[in-house]
């Protein structure tokens, strides 16, 4: 069992609900840098969780693809962001509308202020 990076889930996650996906579509994505997208792709080619593909007649531009063992990574992970969304409705039932007004102005002065 590996630990994957949260990146690596990502580019899973982009992988398996994206076509024509390459370094650039991810960084951009992602909001990551193009190296940090190289580091996580060597990752996942070298427990074969992708293949890189080639469009014909482009021999230059590098696509990905997910593996077998990448769709079944790329199920977990949906599961796993369901989950996590079931448990924030939960949270968030716990208190009231006024409350997380209360929250939510809060938390938007703090990021004004970073």
């Amino acid at each position: 069992k590996k630990d994957w990076t949260l990146t690596q889930l990502h580019i899973v996650s982009c992988l398996h609900t994206s076509k024509n996906v390459n370094n650039s579509f991810l960084a951009s994505r992602l909001h990551i840098s193009k190296a940090a997208v190289s580091k996580a792709i060597q990752a996942l080619l070298k427990h074969n969780i992708i293949t890189v593909t080639k469009k014909p007649g482009n021999k230059k531009e590098i696509f990905y693809t997910l593996t077998e063992s990448g769709k079944e990574l790329a199920g977990l992970h949906e599961r796993l962001h369901q989950k996590a969304k079931e448990q924030y409705k939960q949270l968030f039932n716990e208190f009231s509308i006024d409350e997380l007004k209360t929250v939510t102005a809060f938390i938007n002065l703090w990021i004004k202020h970073m």
